[in-house]
């Protein structure tokens, strides 16, 4: 027999779990609107001081952030490997780029709704790393569209 709590959450399940994504219990989600409209200012004053005091810590793991999420996206398209798939440079992380593999990049971007860079990655992550993509350095890179012509007036043998 499954216990119930007054809340209507099943007994041990988690705020989360319920469908509360504040982590507040039900029953408190409107004192806690109530009590944020009544010290709006303070809490905002207090968020600001916070930033003001951790700048520097909170902005070097946005960046530690970027690059765990970087390496995990491209280590996951590199076939396991962070590194080129085509020469397997491994070098440095800035060298390495996400390519797709049918050249249609910029259209499926403004398809998904995303930019490049994190936002994409992000995307990338959170609908299962779908296939077409493979992680290139950026030498490799230049060479994959030259060859398939996506700077327009440019051709293989290089004449204009």
């Amino acid at each position: 027999m499954t216990k119930v709590c007054k809340d209507g959450r099943i007994w041990g399940q988690t705020n989360k779990q319920a469908g509360n994504h504040l982590g507040i219990p039900v029953r408190n989600i409107e004192n806690h609107k109530s009590y944020y409209l009544r010290h709006r200012a303070e809490i905002i004053q207090r968020n600001k001081e916070y930033n003001r005091l951790h700048k520097q810590a909170r902005t070097e793991h946005y960046w530690q952030y970027r690059a765990q999420l970087k390496s995990e996206v491209l280590t996951h398209y590199g076939n396991g490997k962070l590194a080129c798939v085509k020469c397997g440079y491994d070098k440095h992380l800035a060298a390495l780029s996400l390519d797709h593999v049918n050249s249609s990049g910029a259209e499926h971007r403004r398809i998904v709704g995303t930019g490049g860079g994190r936002p994409f990655y992000v995307w990338l992550k959170n609908n299962g790393f779908p296939e077409g993509y493979q992680t290139l350095c950026m030498n490799c890179q230049f060479i994959k569209k030259f060859e398939d012509r996506e700077y327009g007036s440019i051709n293989k043998k290089g004449d204009k």
